[in-house]
């Protein structure tokens, strides 16, 4: 199915990316403005423009919790975690390479929502 590009992987992206606007994990407009630059087939162009929508997005609630709007911080944080997603699929799997992050740890950014004060808890077991 093409959804906004002709390359296969690219149009999945998007799709995938914009299909979560529903629950509030994109935008549309942010998912169509990052197309838009992007050129078709265009690996650089596709990891450089997911990467700066995600950096511009974490921003955003970076700064909202900050000024103390946990509810706007979190939704902007969910909304930046699919562009980090879709920055390294697009580079042919080279995966070795540490892409698709914010500061260039790889995969180690998944890690994001713990600095902003959401911890799992870990010091009480689960109820049986």
């Amino acid at each position: 199915m093409k959804f906004i590009f002709e390359n296969e992987s690219f149009s999945f992206e998007a799709l995938r990316t914009a299909g979560f606007a529903s629950y509030g994990g994109a935008n549309l407009g942010e998912v169509l403005s990052t197309a838009s630059h992007i050129g078709e087939g265009d690996e650089a162009s596709s990891h450089q423009a997911w990467k700066a929508t995600a950096q511009r997005v974490a921003e955003i609630g970076a700064q909202a919790l900050a000024n103390g709007h946990r509810v706007s911080a979190r939704e902007a944080l969910l909304r930046a975690c699919n562009p980090v997603r879709a920055a390294p699929t697009t580079t042919s799997g080279n995966w070795d390479k540490p892409v698709g992050s914010r500061d260039g740890d790889g995969a180690r950014d998944h890690d994001q929502p713990y600095r902003f004060g959401w911890r799992p808890r870990t010091s009480e077991p689960y109820p049986r």
